[in-house]
């Protein structure tokens, strides 16, 4: 059983730039390989590696606190990650949430292949 804590201001932030710079390490690592062509069983398989690894490495920043000793986190970490395929389209991005402008925040990276593009986000919400 958990108490409220009256906490309403996080310790240590969400920081959009320290997210940004583990996307790009991430995403932009010798370590990380692409498939040379779009197709969607790789495309899924690759969403889901990116996001697991994301989750691994944000959790590892330890926003507001040791994220991995805690057993109730104050932050919810949403990773979504689309992989487009290219071909002569136009595609359009976009989300709408409600969330506290103060304490939520997210960070967004692009990858751009020959045949198609990921685009990954990072949603850091505070939920106490």
């Amino acid at each position: 059983m958990y108490e409220n804590s009256y906490v309403l201001d996080p310790k240590k932030p969400f920081s959009s730039d320290r997210v940004s710079l583990l996307l790009h390490d991430l995403l932009e690592g010798e370590e990380m390989s692409y498939p040379e062509r779009y197709d969607p069983d790789s495309a899924r398989k690759l969403a889901h590696d990116v996001a697991a690894q994301l989750r691994a490495g944000i959790k590892d920043l330890a926003f507001d606190s040791c994220l991995r000793a805690l057993p109730m986190s104050r932050y919810r970490l949403v990773c979504l990650c689309e992989v487009v395929d290219k071909r002569g389209q136009t595609a359009a991005h976009g989300m709408r949430f409600l969330w506290d402008a103060e304490r939520d925040n997210f960070a967004c990276y692009t990858v751009e292949k020959n045949y198609y593009y990921m685009i990954v986000t990072v949603f850091g919400i505070y939920t106490d």
